[in-house]
């Protein structure tokens, strides 16, 4: 398998997870829960939504990296 489809498919396969937390926000947002679990169920979800859009940024810097390398060469 080439590097570049290896990069399609975990990049493919970590903005679904992105869309999942999205709609579990959204839900959370919407939910008939009480205030204070509310709050800790956002918390959560956007701290995982934060961990998964820097695991996008450090994968994506990583290829870019190793692209670039593979062109020099």
């Amino acid at each position: 398998m080439n590097t570049e489809r290896l990069f399609n498919i975990v990049i493919g396969e970590l903005s679904i997870d992105k869309l999942k937390l999205e709609t579990e926000l959204e839900t959370a947002l919407n939910s008939s829960d009480d205030v204070d679990t509310k709050v800790i169920k956002i918390k959560s979800i956007l701290g995982r939504i934060s961990t998964l859009e820097n695991s996008i940024a450090k994968f994506s810097n990583l290829i870019n990296n190793n692209n670039n390398i593979q062109k020099e060469n």
